[in-house]
């Protein structure tokens, strides 16, 4: 009897246990029709491996770009913030700053 098709893509996948494994590798050893699913799925996934190549390098620059104008986002603000000086205590409640306080 042959395993369903969404245990013989885990097969195909590696997501099965290794007795499990032994045990449907020996099923499509003798069964041409799990035996050409199997083909099939190699086919295709050949098939996709440089579009998966391309999209994965495609998000690693993506990813570099974002972690690259975030530092540089990060930077300007704290170089914003360095620019600002602090008022001393006595100018700010000069200016009126103990109307909030008291």
């Amino acid at each position: 009897m042959c395993p369903n098709k969404e245990i013989l893509s885990a097969f195909f996948d590696g997501e099965i246990s290794n007795s499990a494994s032994k045990k449907i590798e020996a099923h499509v050893d003798h069964c041409p029709k799990c035996r050409e699913q199997i083909k099939q799925w190699e086919r295709i996934s050949s098939l996709l491996q440089p579009v998966r190549t391309e999209m994965d390098q495609e998000k690693v620059n993506q990813s570099w770009s974002l972690l690259l104008q975030r530092i540089k986002e990060k930077d300007e603000g704290t170089q914003k913030r360095a620019a600002v000086k602090p008022v001393p205590f006595y100018q700010w409640l000069a200016i009126g700053g103990t109307h909030n306080f008291f």
